[in-house]
């Protein structure tokens, strides 16, 4: 591949996991206008940046298909809640918690991923 075509595909791809990024801190939340939206997808934003830095997209790849585990997660809760009579805690559905969560979420799997946490080489060993 050309180096052209490869700087090409690398800031597409990027943008791409910006979209994700956008679209996965803003789906659960019950207020769209809250500042708390901001968060997330700005964290993943500095993620998707240091990636681009650091030349290897693949941690922020892992990091947002975990954050769309969570996503599931948060929406199968919900889902369950909502078909029977268990009432779930309101902490569970807050915005300050979602938010918190997928943050946390996109750090941790990133700094998993990457290297950056003990016990995990950059090379995948």
């Amino acid at each position: 591949m050309s180096p052209l075509r490869a700087t090409a595909v690398t800031y597409l791809s990027a943008f791409v996991y910006v979209v994700l990024l956008y679209l996965g801190a803003n789906v659960l939340l019950s207020d769209p206008t809250t500042p708390l939206r901001h968060v997330p997808f700005l964290v993943g934003v500095a993620l998707v940046v240091h990636a681009l830095v650091a030349e290897d997209l693949d941690p922020v790849a892992y990091a947002i298909g975990c954050m769309a585990f969570v996503l599931v997660g948060f929406v199968a809760v919900a889902a369950v809640a909502a078909g029977t009579s268990l009432s779930l805690p309101t902490v569970v559905t807050d915005d300050v918690t979602v938010a918190g969560v997928l943050t946390l979420t996109l750090l941790v799997a990133y700094g998993w991923f990457a290297g950056l946490l003990p016990g995990r080489s950059p090379a995948g060993g």
